[in-house]
C-alpha cells in the first residue's frame, strides 16, 4: 500500500490561510495508517525529518497561494513548474527543494486563491466549500 503525506500550511487567524490546517482537521477521522497528517501552520521547516522518515511515496501540500485566477479556485501544481519568485506560498520552495533532495516521491501542491489573508478575519465561504471539495480531492487521489 502506498505511503501518502499531507502536510497543511497556514496560519488559521488569517482568514483563507488556515484553509491547508482545515483540509489536514478534517481529513483526520478519513484516513487510514498509511497517510501522515501534518498540520504545519506557517512552520512546515519544523516537520521535514518527520516526512522524510515516513518513507512517503507520494507528498500532497495543502495551502491557500496566491495566483491567478478567482477566489475560491483550486489548482494542482508540480513544484518543478513553479517559479517560486513570482508564487507566493510561505516558504514553500525551500521546504520543497529539501524534500526533494531526500526523498524520491511525487510531490504536488494543492492550492486555493483565497479571499482574504487578514488577521483576524473568519474564513470566507468559498475558502469553506473550497475545504470539502480537496478533502474529497485527497480521498480520491489517496484511494479512499
Amino acid at each position: 500500500m502506498a505511503k501518502f503525506v499531507v502536510v497543511g500550511i497556514g496560519n488559521k487567524l488569517k482568514a483563507d490561510d488556515g484553509f491547508g490546517p482545515e483540509v489536514v482537521r478534517k481529513l483526520k477521522k478519513m484516513v487510514k495508517k498509511n497517510v501522515l497528517l501534518i498540520n504545519a501552520g506557517d512552520v512546515p521547516e519544523n516537520f521535514l525529518e518527520e516526512i522524510v522518515n515516513f518513507k512517503p511515496d507520494k507528498i500532497l501540500i495543502v495551502d491557500a497561494v496566491e495566483f491567478q485566477g478567482k477566489s475560491g479556485e483550486i489548482k494542482f501544481f508540480d513544484p518543478n513548474q513553479i517559479d517560486f519568485k513570482s508564487f507566493s506560498s510561505h516558504k514553500n520552495s525551500l521546504f520543497i527543494d529539501y524534500l526533494r533532495k531526500r526523498l524520491k516521491c511525487e510531490i504536488k501542491l494543492i492550492g486555493i486563491k483565497p479571499k482574504t489573508t487578514e488577521f483576524g478575519k473568519g474564513m470566507s465561504k468559498k475558502i469553506r466549500n473550497g475545504v470539502n471539495k480537496t478533502v474529497d480531492m485527497i480521498l480520491n487521489k489517496i484511494n479512499y
